[in-house]
């Protein structure tokens, strides 16, 4: 099994069997996300300017998953409106989706060619998450998530207020995201993602620090916290 973490600039892959390391990337540039395909066979991360991804998938067991080059997807123009933030594989890995700008693209993994395009509008994208069942959800600094269609772009529901950290339970019926004032205050929120309604709240201090990532295991019943300190929490889903 291998991890891949990100820092503020630079991609390392850990093995989590044997504790060993490799650094995938280091650059001036931020590194502002990075996701593993559904079935762990290729990494996608993405600069504020650069979409790429790595196939570490393979028959040969003696390869080097890592000696492969990226290939990017996607580049952007400094100085321009169309700011990356937010990745996410479909289901069966073929599909990335990217927040562009206003605008969610959907690339063909395989060929680097847009399938696709949602026009999100609004104050633009900061996480975008998508689910089992074909259900793109897009946060921004307008305090919305909306919930699209992912095979045609239609516009499902907004669920509001809304934060970072956007995860779809593995079955694809729960949606979770973090929120975090300034007090310390974290919280973080799931909901139906067919109804849109509120299933509970966790709410811990997190201090000054505050929350992190949000992940459901694959069994979907337990949720991992993390904070900007390094430490991670489990919850009951």
């Amino acid at each position: 099994t291998v991890l891949v973490a990100g820092g503020s600039r630079d991609l390392i892959a850990y093995n989590t069997a044997t504790g060993n390391s490799r650094e995938l990337w280091r650059g001036s540039e931020e590194l502002r996300c990075v996701t593993f395909s559904p079935a762990g066979s290729t990494i996608a991360y993405c600069r504020t300017l650069i979409v790429a991804v790595i196939d570490i998938g393979g028959p040969d067991p003696t390869r080097d998953p890592f000696a492969v080059p990226a290939r990017v997807l996607l580049t952007t123009h400094p100085g321009g409106p169309r700011r990356i933030e937010g990745i996410a594989f479909s289901p069966t890995g073929s599909v990335l989706a990217v927040g562009v700008g206003t605008r969610v693209k959907c690339y063909d993994v395989a060929s680097g060619q847009v399938r696709s395009e949602i026009a999100h509008g609004g104050y633009g994208i900061w996480t975008i998450a998508y689910s089992s069942r074909e259900i793109i959800a897009v946060g921004g600094p307008d305090g919305k998530l909306v919930l699209y269609d992912a095979s045609n772009g239609r516009l499902i529901r907004e669920i509001s207020p809304a934060g970072n950290g956007l995860c779809f339970s593995p079955d694809g019926l729960m949606i979770a995201f973090r929120k975090h004032g300034l007090t310390g205050a974290g919280r973080v929120f799931f909901y139906d993602a067919e109804t849109g309604d509120l299933r509970f709240v966790i709410s811990r201090n997190y201090g000054i620090h505050g929350l992190g990532a949000v992940r459901f295991s694959p069994d979907g019943k337990t949720v991992a916290v993390g904070d900007y300190k390094g430490r991670a929490a489990l919850y009951d889903a």
